[in-house]
């Protein structure tokens, strides 16, 4: 499968995100590099990239492009943080994720499954205005993860990120993704039987403990 995503927003200039309990520049790209990691460990073919500061006033053309002028792909897709919350309670104002088309509308469904176990869901929604929707040549969503300015959705964001991160991966591939720890490293100790200033003496003392059935080797450095 092959997977075009990138964080929404800019870092400075035109086209900055959110800020409230998260910086909306900021976490866009923390999430989507997790998301780039689970993605890969789930074997697909991923391609991201950023725009942190515009060249012109029309940031979300240059950001399109950053999409449309490369292969084309199965899915693409831009990470975002929402705003606007009331954060009237003690719950969380919520995720959704938008969509152009009903292609779109598949992931949309399975994003706002994932995303279901750690926020309220506001659904998938569908639109034909949003730029990066509406512009882009492939199948597209557009992921608003969680509220900047709701706390309770900022705390369940932070302690969970990887999860999230993970989840969203998931929802893409329509898969689970295996996880596996890596093998513990082996710890060796080395034995040095000597140190010479004579090269002779070093080949002879390798060549006795070879002798003796002793794996030597010469290591050369200058005091």
């Amino acid at each position: 499968m092959r997977v075009f995503i990138m964080p929404g927003h800019t870092l400075s200039g035109a086209g900055t995100g959110a800020v409230g309990h998260i910086n909306e520049g900021e976490q866009n790209r923390v999430l989507t590099e997790k998301i780039v990691y689970w993605l890969k460990q789930g074997g697909a073919d991923v391609v991201t990239n950023k725009l942190d500061k515009a060249k012109t006033s029309s940031y979300l053309a240059e950001q399109v492009a950053l999409c449309n002028n490369l292969p084309k792909f199965d899915v693409v897709v831009q990470i975002h943080f929402n705003a606007g919350s009331s954060d009237r309670d003690s719950n969380t104002t919520g995720t959704e994720t938008w969509y152009y088309n009903d292609a779109g509308k598949v992931y949309a469904d399975r994003v706002n499954q994932k995303l279901g176990s750690h926020f309220r869901v506001r659904g998938s929604k569908q639109s034909t205005g949003l730029y990066w929707l509406k512009h882009t040549r492939d199948t597209a969503i557009l992921i608003e993860t969680c509220f900047v300015d709701d706390k309770d959705d900022a705390n369940v964001y932070n302690a969970n990120k990887d999860c999230i991160g993970k989840d969203i991966a998931e929802a893409i591939l329509g898969k689970n993704i295996e996880t596996s720890t890596p093998p513990e490293s082996k710890i060796f100790y080395r034995v040095v039987s000597g140190s010479y200033n004579d090269r002779n003496n070093a080949d002879k003392t390798v060549q006795e403990l070879k002798d003796k059935g002793y794996d030597a080797f010469i290591d050369i450095y200058k005091k």
